[in-house]
């Protein structure tokens, strides 16, 4: 999954994303600004760790970060495979 989305660009549907672990949660377009507030209010509270985590995400995704600023791709207008 990681590749397509890095490489290809591959769109996912709502339910395949829901699926593959990218989102959380599939809401109406009506209820996205609700849900998203209530979101905001249930993180809020962990403000006080931002730092941690951070640096939790940044070792989740440390390969994704590593592709994305390391290898030259960066500003690249072509990448031939």
């Amino acid at each position: 999954m990681h590749r397509d989305l890095l490489l290809t660009g591959k769109k996912y549907s709502p339910a395949e994303a829901l699926k593959a672990g990218l989102v959380d949660k599939i809401v109406p377009q009506k209820d996205l600004i609700a849900e998203g507030k209530k979101l905001a209010e249930e993180l809020a509270p962990k403000g006080d760790v931002r730092d941690a985590y951070g640096q939790m995400k940044s070792e989740i995704y440390y390969r994704e970060y590593d592709l994305l600023t390391n290898i030259g791709l960066r500003g690249a207008s072509k990448v031939i495979f």
